[in-house]
């Protein structure tokens, strides 16, 4: 048991050299730093130590997405749009392009991306 503990300890040591990222303060997400994680723009997330360097967690969307502060689109990640809130968030052309649970390819500016579905009047499927 005690061997587990300490395997635990390694991984946290290896994915954040800082205890405040695994704290779920909003100080890295306002840097921008991202934490050395494997989670991409439009991947859900707890902290920014889940996203890859860069990124940052949002946790303003259900279940958390990655995303990257931008000013143009040469500052989003391949794959990804640079929104009218200056954000990086994930491309699509069509809802099975957002697999996330709660998810779907909205019309943002410039470019469709991937976020929060929007609530329908009354019906559950949206045909």
């Amino acid at each position: 048991m005690i061997m587990m503990l300490g395997f635990a300890v390694g991984v946290a040591t290896v994915n954040g050299c800082s205890s405040d990222s695994t704290t779920g303060t909003s100080t890295a997400t306002s840097t921008g730093q991202g934490g050395g994680g494997s989670a991409v723009v439009g991947d859900a997330c707890l902290a920014d130590a889940d996203c890859q360097s860069g990124l940052t967690c949002s946790t303003d969307d259900p279940g958390g997405m990655c995303i990257k502060l931008c000013t143009t689109q040469a500052d989003c990640p391949s794959g990804s749009t640079c929104t009218d809130e200056k954000k990086c968030y994930k491309s699509c052309t069509t809802a099975a392009d957002c697999p996330r649970m709660g998810y779907t390819c909205v019309d943002s500016v410039p470019s469709k991306t991937c976020d929060v579905a929007p609530e329908t009047d009354g019906g559950t499927d949206g045909g």
